[in-house]
């Protein structure tokens, strides 16, 4: 009998001691699996995935997620299998979003990565991803019915797209001037990562994400021209914004088109300035005059107005660089125009503002052509 007590006691004590071991086992292997994860070389774009709740223990589901991007974008990316799951947990939403949100920039931070994609199996054919995005949101989870094939249907790279224009946005391309070496290295190994994703836009992207992607790599090569003093960042900043341009005109993104427009002969004005070409300021005069041919067609008066300003600005550089008093005069009359949509009393600043520019127009042309009407015409400006 004491015999018997005496295994009962110790099979329970070992029961107890399996149920103590147990989780702290699983503890320290999970700890170790994160440790054992190399963080990403920070070459390219890194993009981790999470395990899948409710995903086989083989991790199925994300492995069609691993496919469909690497099938997509090849070695342009960095692709990091991440052993845990990130739930939204229970109680308070507000509060439990706040958590994910948190464990997973940690984790992004930890492994040097962009994007996390995360989410459930919801069924055998429907997987509910999100996308969190390093140092900023995390986007709405969207649900993706696979295909007969069991693959990821097409949308999932668009959506995918968006997320990844929103991690190229928030790559700083801006430090103060103590930090210029800093910031030399960091855009040229923006560039590189950036490079492999902008020379071969999926085409499942829509033209908006194309758009915004192209629009920010020409940012970025404008930034490094200013840092470099690389003619050559410029005159591929100019082909980039042009191609930007051109995705924003297909779905008739006025705003983003002006914007990119704007940029676009900035560029251009900076590079004729500097090289002493007037064939590259006179692009930058069409650029604008397309611009404004394009907005003063659609509903969009504060594009319509912004279009009409650039031109005023490139025809006014473009008239002072070659002395050409017709242009100055050109860029006069833009100004008066937009002039004449502001009032003193609703809108004082951009009412001033495009006044004086239209008397510095003026008082340049004036001095080109000796004349005194025009000077007048200025300094009753300058007077208002």
């Amino acid at each position: 009998m004491l015999s018997f007590l005496y295994e009962l006691a110790v099979g329970a004590g070992l029961k107890i001691a399996e149920l103590i071991v147990r989780p702290i086992a699983r503890v320290i292997r999970r700890i170790h699996s994160k440790i054992r994860v190399r963080p990403a070389t920070g070459s390219r774009l890194a993009i981790m995935i999470a395990r899948l709740a409710g995903d086989s223990e083989r991790g199925s589901a994300r492995e069609t997620v691993f496919d469909a991007l690497r099938k997509e974008f090849g070695s342009s990316i960095e692709i990091i299998l991440w052993p845990e799951t990130l739930v939204v947990g229970e109680g308070n939403e507000v509060e439990a979003e706040i958590a994910a949100h948190s464990k997973a920039q940690k984790w992004l931070k930890a492994k040097n990565c962009d994007l996390l994609i995360w989410g459930r199996v919801k069924a055998a054919d429907v997987l509910s991803l999100r996308f969190t995005v390093a140092r900023s949101a995390s986007l709405e989870p969207i649900s993706f019915k696979l295909t007969d094939t069991l693959e990821l249907p097409r949308d999932f790279i668009a959506k995918f797209g968006v997320s990844l224009s929103v991690r190229v946005s928030t790559l700083s391309w801006n430090a103060d001037a103590s930090q210029r070496e800093y910031l030399r290295r960091t855009l040229e190994a923006n560039k590189s990562r950036l490079r492999p994703i902008v020379e071969n836009l999926s085409a499942d992207f829509d033209h908006n994400t194309r758009g915004s992607i192209l629009f920010l790599y020409g940012e970025l090569l404008e930034e490094l021209d200013s840092q470099t003093v690389s003619q050559k960042s410029y005159l591929d900043a100019v082909m980039y914004y042009n191609y930007a341009c051109i995705e924003f005109l297909k779905v008739k993104n006025n705003r983003s088109y002006v914007a990119t427009a704007d940029r676009l002969s900035n560029v251009l004005s900076i590079v004729g300035e500097r090289l002493g070409s007037r064939e590259a300021l006179r692009h930058a005069v069409n650029v604008q005059r397309r611009a404004v041919s394009y907005v003063s067609a659609q509903p969009d008066r504060l594009a319509w107005i912004v279009a009409r300003f650039r031109l005023g600005t490139v025809l006014f550089r473009l008239g002072k660089h070659g002395g050409d008093a017709k242009l100055l005069r050109g860029a006069a009359a833009e100004f008066l125009t937009i002039h004449s949509e502001f009032s003193s009393e609703t809108t004082p600043e951009e009412w001033a503002s495009a006044l004086n520019n239209y008397g510095y127009a003026l008082m340049s042309a004036a001095e080109l052509e000796g004349a005194p009407a025009p000077l007048t015409e200025a300094i009753a400006a300058f007077e208002k």
